[in-house]
């Protein structure tokens, strides 16, 4: 007794009986399997036949010519076994991978089709207004730029530069969507006398009577998962900041606007490479492979992670264009960390590091950011900084290499420091006002958009009067030492209003004003009532009068 194999693939196949052949051989129906959503079914099935020799034809019999056949050799009969089995088993494999593929492709199209991110709201100061008139001394305008992270620069070719000259200030604006609307950069000329705004002009000398400058960020109403971005548009980074992206290919991906998604020679030169050497030196990734990677699936290297990566940047880049898998990069590569929240994408990346937006950074400080994708803990440059500059480095060799920069930029380009911020770029430093703001919003908006749908809310805190306010409130250690009293003994809270509005100006919630905890501006139960009226009549008193009443 003997088996006969027969193996196919019917492709979108519905339930069937199959006949019996002319002779019989196959007496049971065999019902076909049909997945629903699946296009691909698989019959086998396996026939017993009798190896009996079959009688000759009288025709054969009479022939004197005629010789009985002889049985094929054992091995021959073995091989065909094997190669059955092989393609019996390729076929099972196939379809695994297909309904594989089809899965990762439903996560692909799912994940692109709705929101990639949850945004957190924006939370902004009230913007710096500068009119004709205005009580504003050279020095506060200074101060204010700075917090700003305006530089002086006397060419005032970039956004985001002033110079001073005098008492003459000279700013090159920065772009800003404001609420009633988008304004955009433009040269402004201040001019002083005495502690006063005599005029202001654009640079060709117009009158503009008032202008004002963007807001300053003064927080984020975060989400429940513990990453942040500032989300950059393709088109917009083409336009202002091409540098970046040039950059970025020439680093991470120089065949990106020509592959599918992977390129298998990469992937074996780096698999190559990574053997010989006994551990991990080349990733042979593509931009496609890293975002899938970095959005689907984990960081553990395993065969079928990187199976499962492969595939998706082939769906990837199937079902979108390149500048949507290149948006994507550039808003979820991970790039750092502010404490518990991590920084991803260079729109945020730009702002952390070096307090500007991207059409402001430097071929410098570029080369850096790219440079840490790399590995941005690795390469960070306020814990690391030699490796950092290093890894820079790398990077403007590789870009005077591929002509981005010219070897005599690089040169000199090298010799600069990294340039970094120093104090925390994205924490809140004002987190009472903050939370006087969060209960606001309680109210009137659901908490989830507030957290998950990239919202911009503008207050009315003044930056130079909280930043008075908080400088006032400094002086209890002063008091304790005077009085002796322990240290941290006293405790204080205070709220600056506008006189006209009533508009909350400024608010600190105790003695530090970058505690994040108890908010006595807001939860203080024994006020202390009228008992503070007449410090407060006489502090308004004190000095020269500057607003009229009418006489009761």
């Amino acid at each position: 007794m003997g088996f006969l194999v027969h193996g196919f693939l019917v492709v979108g196949a519905h339930n069937r009986t199959v006949k019996p052949n002319a002779n019989g051989s196959c007496q049971q129906p065999v019902k076909l399997l049909r997945a629903d959503k699946i296009l691909f079914s698989l019959a086998v099935w396996i026939i017993p036949v009798a190896q009996t020799p079959k009688t000759p034809s009288k025709s054969a019999a009479k022939s004197p010519r005629a010789k009985p056949k002889k049985s094929p050799p054992r091995s021959q009969g073995i091989g065909k076994l094997l190669l059955k089995g092989v393609l019996f088993f390729g076929l099972i494999g196939g379809v695994l991978i297909g309904i594989w593929a089809y899965f990762l492709n439903e996560r692909v199209v799912e994940r692109f089709s709705g929101t990639l991110w949850k945004l957190p709201a924006t939370v902004y100061a009230a913007p710096q207004e500068i009119y004709v008139g205005q009580h504003l001394t050279p020095n506060a305008l200074t101060s204010d730029l700075t917090a700003l992270h305006y530089r002086d620069r006397p060419d005032l070719i970039e956004t985001g530069t002033y110079a001073r000259i005098g008492n003459e200030i000279k700013i090159h604006r920065r772009a800003f969507d404001f609420p009633d609307g988008n304004e955009p950069d433009k040269q402004l000329r201040i001019v002083f006398v005495n502690d006063e705004v005599k005029a202001v002009t654009d640079a060709a000398g117009a009158d503009l009577g008032i202008s004002r400058l963007e807001p300053m960020m003064i927080g984020q109403l975060y989400p429940d998962i513990n990453e942040d971005r500032i989300l950059l548009n393709v088109e917009q980074v083409q336009k202002e900041a091409p540098l970046l992206i040039n950059t970025l290919i020439t680093v991470e991906d120089r065949d990106f606007y020509t592959h599918h998604g992977v390129v298998p020679s990469a992937i074996l030169r780096a698999l190559f490479v990574n053997i010989t050497s006994g551990h991990t030196v080349q990733g042979g990734s593509t931009i496609t492979q890293q975002l899938a990677k970095n959005l689907f699936l984990t960081p553990q290297r395993s065969l079928q992670r990187k199976a499962a990566e492969a595939i998706m940047a082939l769906e990837m880049e199937w079902h979108y264009p390149k500048d949507k898998i290149l948006e994507g990069y550039m808003n979820e590569v991970y790039l750092g960390q502010d404490g518990g929240k991590a920084i991803h994408g260079f729109g945020l990346a730009a702002r952390y590091y070096f307090g500007r937006p991207i059409d402001e950074l430097r071929p410098e400080e570029i080369a850096l950011l790219v440079g840490m994708v790399k590995g941005a803990s690795y390469y960070n440059p306020r814990h690391n900084p030699e490796r950092a500059k290093e890894r820079r480095d790398t990077v403007l060799d590789l870009m005077a290499n591929n002509g981005l920069i010219t070897p005599t930029e690089a040169g000199a380009l090298k010799q600069k420091p990294l340039g970094v911020l120093k104090e925390k770029g994205t924490t809140s430093a004002h987190p009472a006002f903050l939370d006087l703001v969060q209960r606001q919003l309680a109210q009137q908006y659901n908490p989830d958009d507030l957290k998950t749908k990239g919202l911009r809310i503008f207050t009315t805190m003044n930056p130079s009067v909280q930043a008075s306010l908080e400088q006032a409130v400094g002086v209890l250690s002063t008091i304790e030492k005077a009085r002796k009293y322990p240290a941290d003994t006293l405790q204080t809270a205070g709220i600056i209003t506008s006189i006209g509005t009533g508009e909350v100006q400024a608010l600190v919630g105790g003695r530090d004003p970058t505690f994040e905890g108890y908010n006595r501006a807001l939860d203080a139960q024994r006020q202390i009532g009228s008992l503070i009226k007449p410090s407060i009549y006489l502090a308004a008193l004190r000095g020269i009068p500057k607003t009229m009443i009418e006489n009761f």
